[in-house]
């Protein structure tokens, strides 16, 4: 009875360490994004234009937005 209870935690330990190692290996690291205005831009921003414009013009941007409360101006961000 105490071997076959043995097998079980061991098997129970090898399992639950697959599923730890399984987590930190596939954990998503948050990249940090800084952003810079765009300055091609003339128009009054509006977040779908601003966003659209720095993925196509900008070829590292990774999304734009309008930033400011009064003058809002469109912002690219990028990978740090």
């Amino acid at each position: 009875m105490t071997s076959s209870l043995s097998k079980f935690y061991t098997i129970f330990i090898l399992i639950l360490l697959c599923l730890v190692f399984l987590l930190i290996f596939t954990w998503e690291v948050e990249a940090k994004l800084c952003g810079k205005p765009n300055r091609t831009l003339s128009s009054p921003c509006i977040d779908s234009v601003c966003y659209a414009k720095c993925i196509d013009s900008d070829l590292d941007a990774v999304s734009g937005s309008c930033e400011g409360f009064f003058t809002s101006e469109c912002f690219c961000y990028y990978e740090c």
